[in-house]
């Protein structure tokens, strides 16, 4: 009993701890952006051996980001977790039923 209550303790940090890195990341990298200037933003970058500007990193930064969104959507609804956004729509639609 001791080892699955210390599992669990582990898993419950593990998912804590990713929750707090993703949100910390996400700021950081929202705290980056708010300080560059529509200049800055046009200035060239070489990333990953690709040319392109401040801009286009942040484009790619942000679909990047959205692909593992969708990971993370499919991810929970494999395990019956159903995303914050689509239980709201489902309590105002029902709500709405109810009413």
């Amino acid at each position: 009993m001791y080892v699955a209550v210390s599992n669990c303790r582990r898993i419950v940090y593990a998912d804590w701890l990713a929750g707090r890195t993703l949100k910390e990341s996400i700021a950081h990298m929202e705290s980056g952006l708010e300080k560059m200037s529509d200049a800055d933003m046009e200035k060239p970058v070489d990333l990953f051996g690709t040319k392109t500007t401040a801009r286009g990193a942040y484009m790619l930064l942000l679909s990047h980001a959205h692909e593992h969104l969708g990971q993370a959507i499919a991810y929970a609804r494999s395990n019956a977790v159903t995303p914050p956004w689509t239980a709201a729509q489902e309590a105002k639609t029902k709500e709405k039923k109810n009413g």
